[in-house]
């Protein structure tokens, strides 16, 4: 979703200011982040990171398809991010894709296949030696809405845990793939002040970096999930 609000003048004030704006702190909690070695920033609000790029930036977060800190034992339910300053002639869209279509798209042997089976989701890969590992499902369903869900993805999934070692690496290859597909994928494109909201136990998403060297800023907060992800 999008809309305009005035630009916080510090981090403090993107919670105390956009959050409320959407009654959100009203029903949700807020998660911290799990990982210190990171390309995000902290803010002086232990919830809040800073997510700033311009010409001096080498690289940018998320530049492959995932799902937030899936490498947690109880991963964030969703994310919300707020940019300020976006760059003047487009670029830097985010990418969404929904896992939902993903699953649906499967063979109906794949399905049967993978039921059943769990994956290692390892946070050291990204965060460093202090992230968590964890273990979740391979194909997960979705608390509220009960409909299946592929849940691996390139960044955080190391492998699958009950297959032969080269059977597995070769089924995550093909799922990140699949998951990754254009059919089920769209492109959030940013303006000054707009705000994205998205739910981590269903969907993948993906930053552009096609803006160098202009400015892409803002911040992201997290929304604490409240169980482990549940085998579909």
């Amino acid at each position: 979703m999008t809309d305009t609000i005035d630009a916080p003048k510090t981090s403090t004030a993107a919670v105390t200011e956009f959050v409320p704006a959407y009654r959100f702190l009203e029903f949700v909690s807020v998660a911290s982040h799990v990982g210190k070695s990171t390309i995000s920033k902290t803010t002086d609000n232990p919830y809040v990171r800073k997510f700033h790029y311009d010409e001096t930036s080498t690289q940018i977060s998320g530049e492959n398809f995932h799902s937030d800190q899936s490498c947690g034992a109880i991963p964030p339910l969703g994310s919300m991010l707020y940019n300020h300053t976006v760059p003047p002639d487009g670029g830097g869209d985010t990418m969404f894709a929904s896992m939902y279509a993903a699953y649906d798209a499967l063979s109906p042997r794949m399905k049967a296949y993978l039921s059943g089976l769990t994956a290692t989701h390892d946070g050291t890969r990204v965060f460093g030696p202090t992230a968590p590992v964890s273990v979740h499902p391979v194909i997960t369903k979705h608390p509220v809405t009960g409909k299946k869900v592929i849940y691996v993805n390139t960044d955080f999934t190391a492998k699958i845990n009950e297959l032969p070692a080269l059977e597995g690496e070769r089924v995550l290859r093909f799922l990140i793939d699949h998951c990754n597909k254009p059919e089920w994928t769209c492109r959030f494109r940013w303006r000054a002040h707009s705000i994205a909201f998205w739910d981590n136990r269903c969907t993948h998403h993906k930053a552009i970096w096609d803006y160098w060297p202009n400015v892409r800023s803002g911040y992201r907060i997290q929304v604490e999930g409240t169980a482990s992800p549940e085998a579909g």
